[in-house]
């Protein structure tokens, strides 16, 4: 008897997980399509700014939560004396 009522535990779990697996597999690949660069705006109104130009406080957009736009909050931070593309960091 308790070996019957743990395999239906186990079984109820593990449909339970490969639903819930799904679910979070397609939401990664969806992922995928945010191939180009977000929205950006600048923050510096909303940050406290004291460290000079080679650090800007910014927000990009995030992805959508519960259907809604969000925004992040960022510290971009750039190389001196840069040309071109670089890295933010």
């Amino acid at each position: 008897m308790k070996l019957s009522i743990l395999l239906i535990v186990i079984l109820i779990v593990r449909v339970f997980a490969a639903e819930n697996f799904a679910t979070l597999q397609s939401e990664v690949l969806a992922l995928a399509e945010h191939i180009s660069a977000p929205a950006v705006w600048d923050a510096s109104d909303d940050a406290n700014t004291s460290s000079g130009e080679r650090l800007k406080a910014i927000y990009f957009e995030g992805v959508p939560f519960r259907g809604e736009p969000t925004r992040v909050f960022a510290w971009l931070g750039l190389p001196e004396n840069s040309i071109g593309r670089v890295p933010g960091v």
